[in-house]
C-alpha cells in the first residue's frame, strides 16, 4: 500500500473490482479458503447478512444520533474495515476483513434478545 496512487486508472478499476468481490463474499459469506469458512455454509447463517444490516443501522441510529456512546469504535472498525477492502489493492478482500460483520449480527441478536417477549 506504500505506492498507492489514487488517481491512476488501476486504482479505480481495482477498487470497483474488490468492492464486487466483497459484496459477493457478504452475500455467500465464503472465499473459496477452506480455513475461512465451510464451503456451503459461510462464516453464519444464510439469512446473516439482513442481520449484519440491521446491526449496522443500529449501530448508525446508536452514534449519530446522541452524545458520544462507546459502541462509536466499533461503527468506526465496520467503516474502517469496508474501506480496507475497497483499498486493498494487492490482496482480494478477504474474511478475516468480515471481523465487523460479525459484530454487526450480534448487535441484531441483542435487539432481538432483549425484546423476544413480543415474539411469543
Amino acid at each position: 500500500m506504500g505506492n498507492l496512487n489514487v488517481l491512476s486508472a488501476e486504482f479505480v478499476r481495482q477498487a470497483w473490482a474488490n468492492l464486487g468481490t466483497a459484496a459477493d463474499m457478504f452475500r455467500v459469506q465464503d472465499d473459496g479458503l477452506i480455513w475461512n469458512a465451510i464451503p456451503g455454509y459461510g462464516i453464519l447463517y444464510a439469512f446473516s447478512p439482513f442481520l449484519a444490516l440491521a446491526g449496522l443501522a443500529l449501530l448508525m441510529g446508536r452514534n449519530l444520533s446522541r452524545d458520544f456512546q462507546p459502541s462509536f469504535a466499533l461503527l468506526a472498525w465496520c467503516f474502517a474495515s469496508a474501506l480496507l477492502m475497497v483499498l486493498s489493492l494487492r490482496h482480494q478482500p478477504r474474511e478475516h476483513r468480515h471481523v465487523s460483520f460479525i459484530y454487526c449480527v450480534a448487535v441484531t441478536m441483542s435487539l432481538l434478545w432483549r425484546h423476544r417477549a413480543l415474539a411469543s
